[in-house]
């Protein structure tokens, strides 16, 4: 029986939603979890400094006798000012504000053509690197729930992916009415670029690396009539990047953080540790978590396919984009590499796992980018695929659905079963806390509390990491007694034997 274009239409549309729909609710099972969610490790420090020092007392202490990271200390220190309870909800802003830019970032990129787009499709596509980015990232706990882990790695992320809106905005004003970027998109671009790179020096690196990269695809790839508004714009954005790169390595602060580790191996050492790790590092992503990657090709590739039904016309713009087919997996390669070589460089070791995600995303955006130029890549080069479209569409829609009840909605329900752990971490964090405050109350200048571990041991997600331990001189203990205005704090056991 042949399906009629409209019913085959409806189906589609109805695979995109439930897919949508899927994604959203993953995150919406983070988001939740993330509620229970409180101060660890350095976020004492950077709380106990600005309240000793103001906001901008501690942005020129950090500045000079820690780290370049002047973004990540100004916002840091600046939610420091709101008291602890900011960081319950900070996963599910940093989540909502991600998505919202992937959104319209995805939505002005795909409407560049003849395409109109739905935001249902944006949606889908946004919630989907979002989705995958936060299930394949080494250390989700660290990287989301941790309010410092989560500043430094998350944050340049949402920012990204607003520059990227402005991008596509740009290029579509160029496109539609043969206006150049105004003044105010271009300073725009270079400011987010800017504010993006002073949250992490690994971070920077990439985004510099991946702004140039990316001039470099626009001088052969870009179509002729977009090339001069993607090259102002792709500059702004590396100006603001290489501006940021400069601050964040020229910081008198650096110098003393490197004192604490092991003086840094050769350039070409360096090197040849970043490659053989970032190819470990994709190989075990793909490999831990292939459905998810199965995900991130097949959408993207079917997407071509669909849309390549909805055109009136033949795409130049695709058949240039088929074109870096090849060169998307060195491309992801080369960034990788360049994210993870500071880390070797600053701490002559790998990136710690919170900070992978940023490898993740790398990885993620490369598989949703080498999707789409595969299925460009068939049409272009087996004409006879593009007249059995239809087909493609529909079996390949049956197989994204079984995906989806498989990977996002098993994520969300696994998800969701952490909340009585999380609670539970919650409650004793609080009733520590009252116990801590208490004790400073009533002239108490030693304590010593029970073990509670931290959120990341309590949900099962890996070692403890970021708890007290019972030497009342280990830092950790001695930046919460600061906190709390005692003379020193101490668990009374180093096993945390927690669940």
């Amino acid at each position: 029986m042949r399906i009629l274009p409209a019913q085959r239409e409806l189906f589609v549309r109805s695979t995109e939603r439930l897919l949508a729909a899927s994604f959203v609710m993953a995150l919406a099972a983070y988001s939740y979890v993330g509620f229970f969610t409180r101060y660890m490790a350095d976020d004492y420090t950077t709380r106990r400094t600005v309240d000793l020092l103001g906001l901008l007392g501690a942005q020129t202490h950090w500045y000079f006798g820690w780290t370049g990271r002047f973004s990540f200390s100004f916002v840091i220190s600046l939610l420091g000012l709101t008291g602890p309870r900011v960081v319950q909800f900070l996963p599910a802003l940093l989540l909502a504000s991600w998505c919202a830019a992937t959104v319209w970032a995805v939505h002005q990129l795909r409407r560049l053509g003849s395409l109109k787009p739905s935001y249902t499709e944006s949606l889908l596509f946004a919630a989907l690197v979002i989705f995958a980015t936060i299930e394949t990232a080494p250390n989700v706990a660290q990287s989301l729930y941790w309010q410092t882990g989560a500043l430094t790695y998350i944050t340049p992320i949402v920012l990204l992916s607003l520059y990227a809106g402005l991008f596509g905005h740009g290029l579509r004003r160029a496109e539609s009415r043969g206006v150049r970027p105004s003044v105010l998109s271009l300073c725009g671009s270079a400011a987010v670029t800017f504010v993006a790179g002073g949250f992490s020096d690994a971070y920077v690196v990439l985004q510099t690396s991946g702004l140039l990269i990316a001039f470099a695809a626009c001088e052969r790839y870009a179509h002729a009539g977009l090339k001069s508004a993607m090259r102002a714009l792709l500059l702004a954005g590396l100006v603001g990047s290489l501006l940021a790169l400069a601050v964040v390595v020229l910081a008198p602060g650096n110098a003393i953080r490197q004192s604490y580790f092991p003086h840094p191996p050769g350039m070409f050492r360096i090197l040849g540790l970043s490659s053989l790790y970032s190819l470990a590092f994709a190989a075990r992503a793909v490999f831990k978590h292939p459905l998810v990657f199965a995900l991130l090709l097949l959408l993207p590739f079917l997407t071509a396919f669909k849309d390549s039904a909805r055109r009136d016309a033949p795409d130049e713009g695709g058949r240039r984009r088929a074109g870096l087919f090849v060169l998307v997996p060195f491309i992801v390669f080369a960034l990788e590499v360049c994210c993870i070589a500071p880390a070797f460089y600053g701490m002559s070791v790998m990136l710690p796992e919170r900070a992978r995600v940023l490898l993740s995303f790398t990885l993620v955006c490369g598989a949703v980018v080498w999707g789409c130029a595969a299925g460009e890549f068939c049409l272009d080069a087996w004409p006879f695929v593009g007249r059995n479209t239809e087909r493609v569409v529909r079996a390949g829609s049956f197989l994204l659905l079984a995906l989806m009840f498989i990977c996002p909605v098993a994520s969300c329900i696994s998800t969701f079963t952490l909340r009585e752990r999380a609670r539970a971490y919650a409650a004793d964090w609080d009733r520590q806390d009252e116990e801590l405050r208490a004790a400073k109350e009533g002239g108490v200048r030693e304590l010593t509390v029970e073990q509670i571990g931290d959120f990341q041991s309590r949900l099962g997600l890996g070692r403890s990491d970021l708890h007290l331990r019972a030497d009342p001189n280990f830092w950790i203990n001695k930046t919460v007694a600061k906190y709390y205005g005692l003379d020193s704090v101490a668990a009374r056991e180093d096993a945390v034997g927690l669940p």
